[in-house]
């Protein structure tokens, strides 16, 4: 039985608050009261939330208020994408299967869809509607790939994005093998997902795997911006870069390990990456990437002038959505648009001012301008 006399349980949001505030005090040289003080203050000035703000290095009660009137929260970026992008056209992007369909009618390359899956409307799977669980059993034991993608057609952050190797009748993946009868369960039984697209699996530039050690794809954010007259602009890019054992390059807040570095728009040249520290307070600076000790800042990604293109002209085609994230692979062939954002949700670190490491007047705060000078 539980003591009646203990301090109840913090919720863990508030917990980890506390914590990083203990942690920012050691750091900087105050107390974690001075600490959620300053943090406190710095979201009713400026809605940044107190676990990105101690993120994104903002912690310090001595940073001065020039550096901080540069910072940008989320909440300020978000309310102005929605002014720009209609909520009700979310599925143009939200929806993958619908996203891919559109992205083929209007000639943007985009990995190639094997299949929809959903039990309960039997939709086209390779040119054929497949409506029954025995019919999709042997679509899997017949039609699939030796790689493949299997996805969630409406989910955020790599959630529950599964790279499948194939060995006769068999499926892997990194939780265990599956026979064709084991793959329709774990599809048909997800309570939170009831429609996955399943896709070829695309390969990532040979430049890319030695930069990194590993051959799972890593993409490239480009956020773009429509004008009033129909023409796009790239505005601001980073590059997320794989670590450990990971197979996507989500960076999810920092608690995957990977990395992003920002990128010179013009000329596709890496900068030094960043990920957030290991104890959850502030910005790392990562030079070299760890597993191969390829050094980041100064890295050429390959097809630059392509993606760059690619990206504007893919804008110009999703109107009237004027401002989106795409995330585009660069293949030994060149780009290919694997995703895009209607509501970008930008990394922790790129949130912030000049102050912080890579981060420049041209990218975040030249598409904070044009987001506000149109809503």
């Amino acid at each position: 039985m539980a003591d009646a006399s203990a301090p109840p349980r913090l919720p863990e949001k508030l917990r980890q608050i506390v914590r990083g505030c203990d942690i920012a005090a050691r750091r900087y040289g105050s107390s974690a009261p001075g600490v959620l003080l300053h943090l406190a203050r710095l979201y009713l000035r400026q809605r940044i939330g107190p676990r990105d703000a101690l993120r994104m290095g903002l912690a310090d009660p001595a940073t001065s208020p020039e550096a901080l009137s540069g910072c940008v929260s989320k909440a300020r970026l978000v309310s102005l994408q929605r002014r720009v992008n209609p909520d009700d056209l979310f599925w143009l992007t939200g929806d993958k299967a619908m996203f891919n369909s559109r992205c083929l009618q209007v000639g943007l390359p985009v990995a190639r869809t094997l299949a929809v899956f959903d039990p309960t409307t039997g939709p086209a799977a390779g040119g054929n509607v497949v409506s029954s669980r025995t019919a999709w059993e042997e679509f899997f034991s017949t039609q699939l790939p030796r790689e493949f993608i299997i996805k969630p057609a409406r989910s955020g952050f790599g959630e529950q994005v599964h790279f499948f190797e194939r060995t006769a009748d068999r499926f892997q993946n990194s939780e265990g093998t599956y026979s064709a009868a084991n793959l329709y369960d774990l599809l048909a039984s997800d309570v939170r997902h009831k429609q996955f697209v399943i896709q070829e699996r695309l390969e990532s530039h040979p430049e890319l795997v030695r930069l990194s050690g590993t051959p799972f794809l890593q993409t490239v954010r480009m956020t773009t911006f429509v004008d009033d007259k129909g023409r796009a602009e790239v505005l601001y890019v980073n590059f997320k870069i794989i670590t450990g054992t990971n197979v996507i390059d989500n960076f999810r807040h920092g608690k995957t390990g990977n990395l992003v570095s920002n990128i010179a728009i013009d000329t596709g040249v890496l900068g030094a990456a960043m990920t957030i520290a290991p104890d959850g307070v502030g910005v790392v600076r990562v030079d070299a990437h760890p597993a191969t000790n390829v050094q980041i800042a100064g890295f050429q990604l390959p097809f630059w002038g392509e993606a760059v293109a690619l990206a504007r002209s893919a804008a110009e085609l999703f109107l009237p959505l004027r401002t989106l994230g795409w995330d585009v692979a660069l293949t030994p062939t060149g780009p290919v648009i694997v995703e895009a954002n209607h509501l970008w949700d930008p990394l922790p670190m790129l949130l912030v001012g000049p102050q912080a490491p890579g981060v420049t007047r041209h990218g975040m705060h030249v598409m904070l301008d044009r987001l506000h000078g149109s809503a």
